[in-house]
């Protein structure tokens, strides 16, 4: 059982996908509320809820999304899926769940619902988009490699 759930391909993804989240929950939580006010309880409570929207989002939305633009003709350079396909999703999910997030949690002054969104958005891609492809990814594929081969050599 733990060598094919070792051997699934979408492994990579889901806990790419689960770090990232839990990063930007914590990024978010730090920049609204500061360090002396950082609520542990509420990220931990909170958690599986976002994980749980942006995996819908990303399965239901952005990953469709995301194959009919590399499928048309919007994209030239189709050798650079590896970087373009996660762009996409992580600019689409990031657009659809902070959008619900602002508006559920009413964390924008009245009337400015579209400028705290832009804002709040600006500010998550800047950081998700590097942290993503220079941090998470990475790291990711060389503990999750790592682990592979520590299993191999045990059974």
């Amino acid at each position: 059982m733990v060598k094919n759930f070792l051997k699934n391909n979408s492994l990579e993804g889901i806990l790419t996908m689960a770090v990232m989240v839990f990063l930007l929950m914590n990024y978010n939580m730090i920049w609204n509320y500061g360090f002396a006010h950082y609520p542990i309880k509420k990220v931990l409570l909170i958690y599986p809820f976002s994980f749980t929207l942006v995996f819908l989002v990303k399965n239901i939305v952005s990953f469709p999304m995301t194959k009919y633009i590399h499928r048309s003709k919007l994209i030239k350079n189709k050798e650079k899926k590896h970087i373009t396909f996660p762009l996409w999703i992580i600019t689409i999910n990031s657009m659809i769940c902070l959008g619900l997030s602002t508006y559920l949690t009413h964390n924008y002054p009245a009337g400015h619902f579209y400028s705290s969104y832009i804002f709040y958005w600006t500010r998550t891609i800047i950081v998700a988009l590097p942290l993503f492809f220079y941090f998470v990814r990475p790291q990711v594929r060389f503990h999750l490699t790592n682990v592979k081969k520590l299993f191999r050599s045990l059974v």
